[in-house]
């Protein structure tokens, strides 16, 4: 054996080496066709491995001749001096071989399985050639971020050699088996710089080489039954779908993120002392668990307890207890941001921190809801009878309060994006709409109609829960505050700016009203409502892709609120002959291994009916699965 060079071990076939960086050792024989082969290794290091060459060439010459060879290059190098002039053809041989550079740099390690191969390349193109052999370095100047073993392609029972992985570097390793189909995984040893296991629906059992686990990131098993928690150095442990109860648990200690979600576990173990979130929903327990001091958040819904945890740490930011029968809180820490509380026997709530964003309590009999505080932006409370409301905070997008008993709502406030009122069906009037609204479901209430389109609203009936249409503010039972700009949309065929009999209305238009940049869409019928202040305002619509306006400004005053100034009709004339298709694309994101979805839409933006051909390229390292054409919703 000689010292310091690079060792190459034989595989199936019998004439390809593998180097091993394991030091830096090459082994060869005394053989002559042995010595013969292993001139075909690529080394690690080229200078080496041109001596390893001289060396190995002078022992296949020197066959029987009863010379020694030394562990040193250094030591054979100086007995060999005595016997150099009856191999002078060897040292030309090695000459020729080190002037081969390009073959000597390239690491080449062989991948024998075929489904390996196959998800590397999915992983990285391109890869693993023909003969199973991939290059270390070009995968490790740009490795990806994640390789996925899905098992689902293996027949039931098959095996899957994972030899080869160890040389690459692969910062996520999944091994997941869709189909349940009972493969076994040998894995011959861990990716470099791996920082996050995740096992999914494959028994660990399956999986030689897999404990002890190395220094991790993340260890992620999703029914991957396991007993027990693994020996683990590393922040994130994550557990779902594990039967745990058999045995009592220890939590490693330098855990930071501990879930043992429905893992059947009646009792927590004993917690690191650094632990910042726990996650231990749909579990049995007996008893909540004693949680460390600097614990940031905790969630703990449907556990079967019908009391909530007390001493709460301080620095607490989020607190989950969904579904538990929980009927009183205990106040709450001032550090909290997030509080989801849904389906328990709440009457009410405790005082809410004031910096509080979030607030889930659907599903309780709540009398009331607190003050929301100034920086909440989320608030769900459905299905919990409520009648009114307190004081909206300025910052809220997303309001969720279906199925309430209110006949009455307050002003929204102008940050709203999203507003749920389904199921109250006492309500039958609502107040203006905010500019930058873009959904209010409202199906099962009694409103018929809509004060006001913003722009940008989603029109589609389904999501409405009505017809999208503006109330009549002559004929609507609801009150009028805001003073109100009304009028019409429509098509000007003739282009004079006169809406005159017969001209059709233009749907889905903008009207903006200036000072203020104050907006409303019109609706399908081309009615709009545009809710204004008291003052003065000019009117007009805004242009659309070759539709431009062709009515004057119209100048309008209000006095006091409640006022209404009609028959504000813009026209919109319609440029022919403009054929635009607008294509936009977008997709889910890659995860290598895995189906992903790309959705391409076509529309027509243009004046004139046309037809098009859609043909998308996908990236070689794609494959097709399956498409579906689907028509627009109306």
């Amino acid at each position: 054996m000689l010292g310091n060079e690079p060792k190459c071990i034989p595989q199936q076939p019998m004439d390809r080496f593998v180097p091993r960086d394991d030091g830096g050792r090459l082994v060869i024989a005394r053989r002559n066709d042995e010595a013969i082969q292993l001139m075909q290794c690529r080394a690690l290091n080229p200078c080496a491995f041109h001596n390893s060459l001289w060396i190995a060439s002078f022992l296949a010459m020197t066959q029987g001749t009863g010379h020694q060879l030394e562990r040193s290059p250094s030591t054979f190098r100086k007995q060999a001096p005595t016997m150099m002039h009856r191999y002078l053809s060897v040292l030309l041989l090695s000459i020729g071989l080190l002037a081969d550079r390009t073959a000597a740099e390239a690491q080449t390690v062989f991948i024998p399985d075929p489904y390996t191969r196959t998800w590397l390349n999915i992983a990285k193109p391109n890869s693993v050639d023909a003969n199973g052999d991939c290059d270390t370095a070009a995968w490790n100047a740009a490795p990806p971020s994640a390789v996925g073993f899905d098992l689902s392609s293996v027949p039931n029972g098959g095996a899957v050699d994972l030899e080869g992985i160890q040389h690459l570097k692969i910062g996520t390793l999944e091994i997941r088996d869709g189909d349940i189909n009972n493969a076994t995984v040998a894995l011959q040893g861990f990716p470099l710089n791996l920082g996050q296991i995740r096992l999914i629906d494959i028994p660990s059992s399956n999986i030689s080489g897999l404990l002890p686990l190395p220094p991790l990131s993340i260890f992620w098993c999703d029914n991957c039954d396991m007993a027990t928690l693994p020996a683990f150095t590393g922040g994130y442990l994550w557990f779902w779908n594990n039967d745990l109860s058999a045995q009592v648990q220890s939590v490693p200690m330098d855990v930071v993120d501990l879930r043992m979600n429905s893992c059947n576990i009646s009792n927590v173990p004993p917690l690191p002392v650094g632990l910042l979130r726990l996650e231990i929903s749909d579990n049995p327990l007996s008893a909540w668990p004693s949680v460390p001091a600097g614990l940031l958040e905790l969630e703990a819904s449907r556990v079967g307890l019908n009391y909530a945890p007390a001493n709460l740490p301080n620095g607490l930011t989020h607190l989950g207890v969904d579904g538990n029968d929980i009927p009183t809180l205990p106040p709450l820490p001032t550090s909290l941001t997030g509080l989801s509380a849904n389906n328990n026997l709440l009457t009410s709530i405790p005082p809410l921190p004031m910096f509080m964003q979030s607030l889930y309590v659907s599903g309780n009999p709540l009398d009331s809801l607190p003050t929301l505080p100034f920086f909440m932006s989320h608030l769900s409370a459905g299905s919990c009878g409520l009648s009114a409301l307190p004081a909206w905070s300025p910052n809220l997008t997303n309001v969720h309060l279906d199925s309430n008993a209110f006949t009455s709502f307050p002003p929204l406030p102008g940050s709203l994006g999203l507003l749920n009122l389904r199921g109250c069906a006492g309500l039958t009037c609502l107040p203006p709409l905010p500019a930058g609204m873009s959904n209010v479901w409202l199906g099962g209430t009694g409103i018929t109609c809509l004060p006001n389109i913003p722009p940008g609203l989603n029109m589609n009936p389904v999501a409405l829960g009505i017809q999208p249409v503006v109330c009549n503010p002559g004929t609507s039972p609801c009150p009028i505050v805001d003073p109100l700009i009304i009028g019409t949309t429509f098509v000007d065929a003739d282009a004079d700016g006169v809406f005159d009999a017969g001209e059709a209305a233009r749907p889905n238009a903008t009207v903006i009203a200036q000072p203020g940049d104050l907006l409303a869409g019109s609706d399908v019928n081309g009615n709009y409502v545009l809710p204004a202040n008291v003052g003065s305002f000019s009117v007009t619509g805004v242009p659309l892709l070759y539709e431009p306006v062709t009515t004057a400004p119209y100048a309008v005053t209000f006095t006091g609120l409640g006022q209404v100034d009609s028959l504000n009709h813009i026209g919109f004339t319609v440029i022919p002959g403009m054929y635009d298709l607008v294509t936009s694309i977008t997709g889910t994101n890659v995860r290598p291994g895995f189906n992903t979805g790309v959705w391409v839409n076509v529309h027509n933006v243009g004046t004139e009916p046309t037809t098009a051909t859609v043909q998308l390229t996908f990236d070689a390292a794609l494959s097709y699965v399956r498409a579906a054409a689907k028509c627009p919703m109306p």
